[in-house]
């Protein structure tokens, strides 16, 4: 009975030092190729507005209609807006991320619908570029929305 319990034990040792054994030769794998990132990473140029986030806050403040039923109940509070600045400066798959309200919501897609971008650029070709921006809304003055971040 020892013996074969010494024989387990010398085999289990034996196997675990073969699983241990390091193949020292290293494979050819090829250098990775860089990898640029187009479409909603980082880009060379940034999409701009023409005339840049001020005169995109004066096209909002323009065309923004505060909506009555938003405005008598007095809903205010920033609307976080996430679009996609197409290759030709359209922008698409316009939604609101965080709103006080539908109302709000609804009128800065309607406004932003009609809005064009002149596009990013990666490499000298134009690319499609998500973009986030705050549309405030304050019932104390209902003609201004602008949220003018500080990096801009």
């Amino acid at each position: 009975m020892k013996r074969y319990f010494l024989l387990i034990i010398a085999c289990g040792i034996y196997m675990g030092s073969k699983a241990q054994t390091v193949d020292d030769t290293i494979p050819n794998i090829p250098e990775p190729k860089p990898v640029i990132r187009v479409g909603y990473g980082p880009v060379e140029i940034e999409p701009q507005y023409p005339g840049g986030m001020d005169e995109f806050y004066k096209y909002l403040d323009n065309n923004i209609v505060y909506p009555k039923k938003a405005l008598r109940e007095k809903v205010q509070g920033k609307v976080f807006i996430t679009f996609i600045v197409g290759k030709d400066g359209c922008l698409t798959n316009i939604r609101a991320v965080r709103s006080p309200s539908v109302e709000l919501s609804n009128e800065c897609v309607r406004v932003l619908d009609d809005c064009r971008f002149i596009p990013g650029s990666q490499l000298g070709k134009p690319v499609r570029v998500q973009y986030t921006v705050p549309i405030m809304f304050d019932s104390e003055h209902p003609s201004e929305h602008h949220q003018i971040p500080k990096a801009w």
